[in-house]
């Protein structure tokens, strides 16, 4: 079921920090007919948006606590498979049931950041590169220092320039590739 993968791989980008609490879970809200879920730990943001999936009933943002999506986690990974089926409680709670087994997405309370101030808006060119090249190529140029920030340089006058990655004092060039339309 692609909420259950998506609720598992957006959880990765939510905050650990217990200080930001409703940053710790993963936002889920319904937008213009779509499901829309958002993730940050203040630094990134990760939105994916869905068909709304049957019986999933969305009133107002719904923050899912992480221990719940860990229960989920280990339930989906014997479970793939099998038919799933989502249950909505009469107290507003989402389970998502397997068999006569499920596990209730419990709720952060509390108010999640209006994330649509920080996207942008006068995007006026367009670049597409593999993010898995910008990994392996960032871990390639890792030493033993802690570094926690690359830095890419874009030649945005060019259509298909490389892009230059500085990472750890180190160089690299990632090559651009075609955006699909």
């Amino acid at each position: 079921m692609q909420l259950i993968t998506s609720i598992i791989n957006m959880q990765k980008q939510a905050s650990k920090d217990q200080m930001r609490y409703s940053l710790t879970g993963v936002c889920l809200d319904i937008v213009n007919d779509k499901l829309r879920m958002r993730a940050t730990d203040g630094h990134a943001l990760a939105i994916v948006y869905l068909d709304i999936p049957e019986g999933l009933k969305l009133n107002h943002p719904y923050i899912i606590q992480p221990d719940s999506v860990k229960m989920l986690k280990l339930l989906y990974a014997g479970n793939k498979k099998c038919v799933w089926v989502i249950k909505m409680h009469d107290n507003g709670k989402i389970e998502l049931c397997v068999g006569l087994t499920g596990v209730i997405l419990e709720r952060i309370v509390g108010d999640y950041p209006d994330t649509s101030r920080v996207m942008p808006t006068n995007v006026n060119h367009k670049i597409s590169f593999n993010p898995f090249l910008l990994a392996q190529l960032c871990e390639s140029m890792r030493d033993n220092k802690l570094s926690d920030q690359c830095i890419l340089e874009i030649d945005t006058t060019s259509k298909l320039s490389p892009m230059s990655v500085s990472f750890n004092g180190n160089n690299g060039v990632l090559m651009p590739m075609r955006a699909s339309k």
